[in-house]
């Protein structure tokens, strides 16, 4: 590895030391702020060689994924506000939740309303999962067509395998269309989780508090309320008489 074109790490007497790291893992390296130059700018280059013996060294390639397999890590805050976004993001979630249960029991018996809010959370945290899953269960090759030219798509597909006898392929559509209905009546949870950034000492930045707090906390939550306001309105009151 080298930093800047300086060999990193090195021991005494100017050595650089090789790093040994398993392949398929996640290995964390600790590297000096020197490193960088005086514009904040760092390059790190990596290559899988033998220093030691060059004769050694077998071809081979070094790849990552994009996205995930190379990252820079640097500190930005401390712990606590860290930790006091986190507790907000939770607290906005807690606060949907609670007027999801308003407005079940506004009009569902409470065990009907129980079954409604679990399955609501527990959709809304996999929110993510379920739309790749979905893709993956039936595609829809309609990534160059326009609005209107999917919507036409959709049923002519649906009679298009009906037709031809292939009844199981049709029902797929029809699983695929209900299930993108309900992943779009209920919020993305998952996208506004704290926990897995706490857990790898990320920071949670503004950008995912400002938009929990928009569309959870004030879209989503006010929806229930309203929705919870105009169905227990139209109810009637009654009184018990002896």
């Amino acid at each position: 590895m080298w930093l800047n074109g300086r060999p990193y790490p090195i021991e005494a007497g100017d050595h650089h030391v090789p790093l040994d790291l398993a392949d398929r893992n996640f290995h964390v390296i600790d590297l000096p702020v020197s490193a960088a130059d005086a514009r904040g700018n760092l390059e790190v280059r990596i290559a899988n060689v033998n220093l030691h013996n060059m004769r050694a060294t077998f071809p081979s390639s070094v790849s990552f994924t994009p996205g995930k397999g190379l990252e820079l890590l640097y500190q930005v805050g401390r712990f606590e506000t860290n930790l006091a976004r986190a507790l907000l993001l939770i607290w906005v979630r807690l606060g949907f939740l609670a007027m999801l249960g308003l407005m079940a029991g506004s009009f569902l018996g409470f065990p009907v309303a129980c079954l409604l809010c679990v399955m609501v959370y527990v959709a809304s945290s996999a929110n993510g999962f379920l739309v790749e899953s979905m893709q993956y269960y039936v595609a829809f090759p309609t990534g160059g067509l326009s609005l209107w030219d999917r919507l036409l798509w959709v049923p002519a597909e649906f009679y298009r395998r009906l037709a031809s006898g292939d009844a199981w392929a049709a029902m797929k559509i029809v699983v695929r269309l209900i299930g993108n209905t309900f992943v779009l009546m209920i919020p993305s949870l998952g996208d506004y989780s704290p926990v897995p950034l706490i857990a790898d000492g990320r920071q949670i930045g503004n950008p995912i508090l400002v938009a929990a707090v928009l569309r959870v906390g004030l879209i989503w939550t006010n929806l229930c309320a309203l929705a919870a306001w105009v169905m227990f309105r139209s109810r009637e009151l009654a009184r018990v008489t002896m």
